[in-house]
């Protein structure tokens, strides 16, 4: 009974309280009035109606008085297991602003709207006064004026108005795994006026073009710079543009096209970047795109990625890797071993690369010069400029078949590489690849090479035999450069140029076969080839040019074609054996000390095509004894007068000189 009037007294409570509050907020008809809000029934206006009606205690014994016991606290339920990351939610909409104007009420929401909520008033007229309450009556003693069949003491009554002690709560349920959940990482309006939702994973949550006037965003608002490819298929990103987040998530498309490159130097040096999350999309990152992000933490490189430049994350101090037998890799959560990084330093002695490892990157085992051996596994596609340059301690090792290119110094300085086996998926062999391998012997080229760059094996002192294959049609700037135990090459047809210094200082070449196709022989190609004895040039070289056989001391006899119009300054300079030579009819020039130094040249045939003999042509010829000339005694003095052909000619003015010569 006494706990029924408690309930009774509240609930009357409680309806006058939502009375009033409907009161005000329901617009009333007289739009002229000003606004007045309804009283709110809270614990004091309650206290209050109290007094009025008799009631003495103060504020805090009244609450006592009205407030039932706690409940005793239920049971703990079994923790559940924690979910994956939910779905990030929607920014939700509240509200800026709330005034009236003209008796209406306008609201403005936190995304920019305007709300007409209608007229409101309140009423005009007053309240009556309420009656005087009862003086000196306390709650129990106005509860017995209205109940005098009441007989509990006041205490007894107070203990009737406190709630029973609560049940004890249910056990709690296993909480479900919640599934991975994909935020939004980036919103931008790209330059075809659409925008653009990225999520966390990197794929495009939503891409639509506003209609007119339905965005207030700039078009270069928040996103990236890019380069469209030659081809216009795909798109680069080239720089960070006007990103603000820290936390990258490089878009897997941009205007309807594939983003599949991250150029060179695209993010170098932007400090504040903390993550990048690259998509499956992209399959190349460049030269320093990274370089100098001090800042970053984790990178989510793709399966898809088949080539990372130079520098790429140098000086990313604070990146995190993925530890696999003394190297450092960058992946992703299915594999983390994509892309072997770098040694975990240069001391190791020996690596087993990750079987899941595509990339071995620029200069990733540079300077290990303990490093002994190594196995590179078949997923293997690419091998970094540099990778194992310094490795002097390196004494073998197979490229796999996924190969198709061994880049810039992979083994430059592997002093004690002795054998190196190349499949026939590697169809280019770079500049300096095994430069200043002293102790390589022998190397077979598989027939799927087509190229050999410069200084590939310049330096390797030891090897002694090589054949080319018949893909080959370059043998570029310094190839075999200080090869000094080569006794033997072959050339095959296909090669059409012989560069600068491509066999000079190989001391023990003997003989060399030059194929029909070559068609110049450059600068200092065999010079100092000091063993070389005979060599036959073919028709198809127009062109000697400048110490090409320069040194060659144990030349005894050379042809030269009829094909060939030029021969070049110090062509054949100090050629010490070369005993007589015939200079064939194409010839127009020979050039500055072109036999300067040839000890040994008796005689010289020269056609009555050449118009000039340059400065020193035959300088030091002490042997030289007869020039066999084609043209007239009037012809000689024209060569003479156009090519000052005595300045410094002495052996050559004082050779007997046969004109109108027909051999």
């Amino acid at each position: 009974m006494k706990r029924k009037l408690l309930k009774t007294m509240l609930m009357t409570f409680a309806v006058a309280a939502c009375a009033a509050g409907f009161a005000a907020c329901t617009p009333q008809q007289n739009d002229d009035a000003e606004l007045s809000w309804g009283d709110v029934y809270t614990i004091s206006a309650a206290y209050t109606q109290a007094k009025e009606l008799g009631y003495t205690g103060s504020l805090e014994e009244f609450i006592a008085a009205i407030s039932g016991k706690d409940g005793a606290d239920g049971q703990d339920g079994k923790d559940g297991q924690d979910g994956k990351d939910g779905e990030d939610g929607k920014d939700g909409v509240g509200i800026a602003d709330m005034k009236i104007e003209d008796g209406r009420l306008y609201v403005t929401l936190s995304d920019g709207k305007k709300l007409d909520c209608g007229a409101v008033t309140s009423g005009s007229s007053s309240g009556e006064d309420g009656k005087d309450g009862e003086d000196g009556l306390s709650a129990y003693e106005i509860y017995k004026k209205y109940h005098p069949e009441y007989t509990g003491t006041e205490q007894e009554w107070i203990e009737s108005l406190k709630g029973a002690d609560g049940e004890k709560g249910d056990k709690g349920e296993d909480g479900a795994d919640g599934k991975d959940g994909v935020g939004i990482a980036q919103i931008y309006l790209n330059g075809a006026g659409e925008l653009v939702i990225v999520g966390t994973d990197g794929s495009i949550l939503f891409q639509q073009k506003l209609p007119e006037g339905g965005s207030s965003v700039t078009p270069d608002a928040q996103q990236f710079t890019y380069e469209i490819s030659a081809d216009g298929k795909s798109y680069t990103i080239t720089g960070i543009g006007s990103i603000l987040s820290t936390d990258i998530v490089i878009p897997s498309t941009y205007n309807g096209l594939p983003v599949t490159a991250i150029g060179g130097v695209a993010f170098a040096d932007c400090s504040t970047i903390k993550s990048v999350i690259i998509p499956d999309s992209v399959t190349s990152i460049g030269a320093r795109a990274f370089g100098g992000c001090r800042s970053l933490t984790e990178v989510i490189i793709p399966d898809s990625i088949t080539s990372i430049g130079s520098a790429a994350f140098d000086g990313c101090y604070s990146l995190k890797y993925n530890t696999y037998d003394n190297a450092l890799y960058l992946g992703n959560e299915n594999n983390p071993y994509v892309a072997l990084i770098k040694a975990v330093n240069q001391d190791i002695t020996g690596c087993q690369i990750n079987d899941r490892t595509k990339i071995i990157c620029v200069c990733a085992f540079e300077g290990c010069t303990a490093l002994i051996s190594i196995t590179i596994p078949d997923g293997v596609t690419e091998i970094g400029d540099s990778a194992f340059s310094g490795c002097t301690a390196l004494i073998s090792i197979t490229i796999p078949d996924g190969v198709t290119e061994i880049g810039y110094e992979t083994f430059y300085g592997c002093t004690s590489l002795e054998s190196i086996t190349i499949p026939d998926s590697v169809t280019e062999i770079g500049d300096v690849v095994f430069n200043y391998c002293t102790s390589l012997t022998s190397i077979t080229i598989p027939d799927s090479v087509t190229s050999i760059g410069s200084s590939a094996f310049s330096g390797c002192a030891s090897l002694e035999s090589i054949t080319i294959p018949d893909g080959v049609t370059s043998i570029r700037n310094y190839t075999f450069y200080g090869c000094t135990s080569l006794e033997s090459i072959t050339i095959p047809d296909s090669v059409t140029e012989i560069g600068d210094s491509a066999f000079e200082g190989c001391t023990s070449l003997e003989s060399i076969n030059i194929p029909d196709s070559v068609t110049f022989i450059d600068f200092r190609a065999f010079y100092n080839c000091t063993s070389l004895t005979s060599i036959t040039i073919p028709d198809s070289v127009t062109s000697i040019y400048g110490s090409a056989f320069s040194g060659c001391a144990s030349l005894e006899s050379i042809t030269i074609p009829d094909s060939v119009t030029f021969i070049d300054y110090r062509a054949f300079y100090n050629c010490t054996s070369l005993t007589s030579i015939t200079i064939p009819d194409g010839v127009t020039s020979i050039g500055n000390s072109a036999f300067a130094g040839c000890t040994s040249l008796t005689s010289i045939t020269i056609p009555d095509s050449v118009a000039e003999i340059g400065y020193d042509a035959f300088g030091g010829c002490t042997s030289l004894k007869t020039v066999y000339y084609a043209g007239s005694k009037e012809d000689w003095e024209k060569i003479a007068v156009i090519g000052a052909i005595f300045d410094n000619n002495i052996m050559l003015e004082n050779a007997e000189i046969i004109f109108n010569y027909r051999g």
